[in-house]
């Protein structure tokens, strides 16, 4: 089913990719990439791992948080990687693997770990949005739906520290039949997420996250750069305002990795905002999602790869609990 799942994955970004050759005309869009100033590519590749370096740092700010104590900082990185893989899973559910794994080699229980992998997307989103904000101000864009966003991720924080939510929840799962039995799994969730969306661990993976993705933003300015640009801080502005807003786009919509969502939101930006003609625009989002999108998804595959080899070694009854505080 995984395999099904993953090949549709492949077969929708095949679809799009070649949507966006006919966009742009297949031999225009192949005349800019071979124009394309490939000396800029060791900059791009190294600004998106400089982004999952820093993310990596909020995984592990976060293990912390949640006392989630004695994971090796290799397992850790190959654990925190192997979910990079998962984002071409439908809204990046996939992503959930990280707490399979906490739990498989160090007896983490999910209620514990999944917080933090929602924090990790709630946070990355929140700093795209601040991002965002420097060039909506300064393009004088519609800046009401970024709002929206942001007023939306704050009354979820808001919900996490108010304590009577978890008292109603689990009292309205105990009614509801199907629910029953996780009605203990939701209170215990709603425990850990409480510490974890606390306003110091907020303000510090936010941190994280702004700095993070503001890598990838640059990255983006670097791929204008490339098409033929006119260099300048507004086209560093501009490449960070893109990136941003077509990754809220992509993660707005259930697509596997927010395929579709994500192209058609680069190639008009920078079409509309940066000027650049169809054609390049096609090739600039042809390279930003191979240089971030793809490139995290082949890394993480090596990830998964390794965790699920040294999974199917183990022998029953070995995993070990997590070390108490």
């Amino acid at each position: 089913m995984k395999g099904k799942r993953f090949l549709f994955s492949v077969l929708l970004a095949v679809a799009v990719y070649v949507g966006l050759f006919a966009y742009g005309n297949f031999s225009d869009v192949a005349h800019q990439l071979g124009d394309f100033r490939w000396i800029f590519l060791p900059a791009i590749l190294g600004l998106t791992l400089f982004n999952y370096a820093m993310r990596w740092m909020k995984w592990e700010y976060y293990l912390r948080v949640a006392n989630v104590r004695g994971v090796p900082w290799k397992e850790s990185l190959n654990i925190f990687l192997a979910g990079l893989a998962m984002t071409l899973t439908p809204g990046k559910v996939g992503e959930w693997i990280k707490s399979y794994f906490l739990k498989e080699f160090h007896g983490v229980p999910a209620s514990k770990s999944a917080p933090i992998v929602l924090a990790e997307r709630v946070t990355d989103a929140f700093s795209m949005v601040l991002l965002s904000l420097g060039g909506l101000f300064l393009f004088r864009q519609e800046f009401i739906y970024v709002i929206a966003v942001a007023v939306f991720f704050l009354l979820c924080l808001a919900m996490f520290r108010f304590k009577p939510v978890a008292t109603w929840s689990v009292a309205l799962a105990r009614r509801i039949p199907f629910l029953h039995r996780h009605a203990e799994f939701i209170y215990e969730f709603y425990q850990n997420a409480y510490i974890i969306f606390s306003p110091k661990a907020l303000l510090i993976s936010i941190a994280l996250g702004f700095i993070s993705w503001l890598g990838e933003g640059i990255a983006m300015y670097y791929v204008l750069l490339g098409l033929g640009a006119q260099n300048s801080w507004e086209l560093a502005v501009q490449g960070v305002f893109i990136l941003s807003i077509a990754s809220l786009a992509g993660a707005a919509l259930p697509l596997p990795g927010g395929l579709g969502a994500a192209e058609a939101v680069t190639s008009g930006l920078i079409k509309g905002l940066v000027g650049l003609p169809k054609d390049a625009a096609a090739a600039g989002v042809l390279l930003i999602r191979i240089c971030t999108l793809w490139f995290g998804v082949a890394i993480g595959l090596i990830s998964l790869f390794i965790l699920t080899r040294r999974a199917q070694r183990r022998t029953p009854g070995t995993t070990r609990a997590a070390e108490p505080a």
